[in-house]
């Protein structure tokens, strides 16, 4: 049958552990069980249907985490504090959401996968939404999610897909410095420039790689 629950602690405080594959088995994560590891990435298997508080609590290297369609229930600051967190892919909304999973991470973008905008999906959105950069969503689905979600509409846009090309990493490490710089103004994805601020007048500088239009180019006034 299988390990069916990841017991509390488990991997607690761990700094050499930097990437684990979990077994297909596992139904529960329990609070702690990832406390302070080193972990970089955490793909929750299919068949997931619990994660608890704290379970996730200070992985200071955690970047990527996917959420399985079966998750049902993820606990009040089950990925807190979190620091290095960019992209979260959802693959289902759970029932029950405990407040602010992502408490004191830093922003991230989330990736919609193959889901409709519904209300489950708004209060889901509704409860993270300290936590939001971008909302990635299917090609097709962008215009009707910005209908839908209109508070949001400024933060969705296509999904890219996960990087796996060295010119698709190289971009996205370009957006990642773009989003960072704030002499320059740029949309939320930072595919478009929108202008930059007058210490740039006389000056030069290399346009990111993730930028596909520029709007403006004058001094922000």
């Amino acid at each position: 049958e299988g390990v069916t629950s990841l017991k509390s602690y488990a991997f607690s405080q761990t700094p050499d552990l930097k990437s684990v594959i979990l077994p297909c088995t596992i139904h529960n994560i329990e609070k702690y069980a990832f406390d302070e590891s080193a972990i970089r990435t955490i793909d929750i298997p299919e068949g997931t249907k619990e994660i608890q508080t704290n379970a996730f609590k200070s992985c200071y290297d955690l970047k990527t985490v996917s959420l399985p369609k079966s998750l049902l229930k993820i606990d009040l600051g089950a990925f807190n504090n979190c620091k290095m967190l960019q992209d979260v892919y959802l693959y289902g909304v759970p029932r029950i959401v405990g407040t602010h999973p992502f408490a004191l991470c830093s922003k991230f973008a989330l990736h919609i996968v193959d889901i409709e905008p519904d209300e489950g999906l708004y209060s889901f959105l509704e409860n993270i939404r300290t936590s939001l950069k971008l909302i990635y969503v299917r090609k097709d689905l962008v215009d009707k999610f910005k209908r839908a979600f209109p508070k949001y509409s400024s933060l969705i846009f296509e999904d890219p897909g996960k990087p796996e090309t060295e010119e698709e990493i190289k971009i996205e490490e370009s957006r990642e410095t773009a989003q960072k710089d704030t002499r320059i103004k740029y949309n939320a994805n930072c595919s478009e420039l929108i202008t930059v601020t007058e210490q740039f007048k006389e000056c030069s500088f290399e346009l990111p790689l993730c930028v596909k239009q520029i709007s403006t180019f004058e001094e922000n006034r």
